[in-house]
């Protein structure tokens, strides 16, 4: 029977970097472009950047959230692990 296991430097330097990659992760427009130019593409566009910000960071923070629960998941089944382990060795 094979044994499955949980590497888990790994998986903590994979979420680590992923969380590293998610602060870097930034769209930046021009904040405004009106000045002189009054026209409605004009403000559009910006409705457009301000929209596509709002979505960078909630798509930042589902990100980091996600982080979080891999992390827990991984813990959980080290944790279980661990105990399934003990209870093998106490049984022998």
């Amino acid at each position: 029977m094979s044994e499955i296991k949980i590497q888990q430097d790994i998986i903590d330097a994979a979420l680590t970097d992923l969380k590293n990659t998610t602060g870097a992760f930034n769209i930046s427009f021009v904040k405004e472009m009106k000045g002189e130019n009054k026209l409605d593409m004009i403000d559009k566009i910006e409705e457009i950047n301000e929209k596509i910000n709002k979505l960078q960071h909630t798509y930042q923070e589902l990100l980091l959230q996600n982080i979080k629960k891999a992390n827990s998941a991984v813990n959980s089944l080290q944790l279980q692990e661990q105990n399934l382990a003990s209870s093998i060795n106490s049984g022998k």
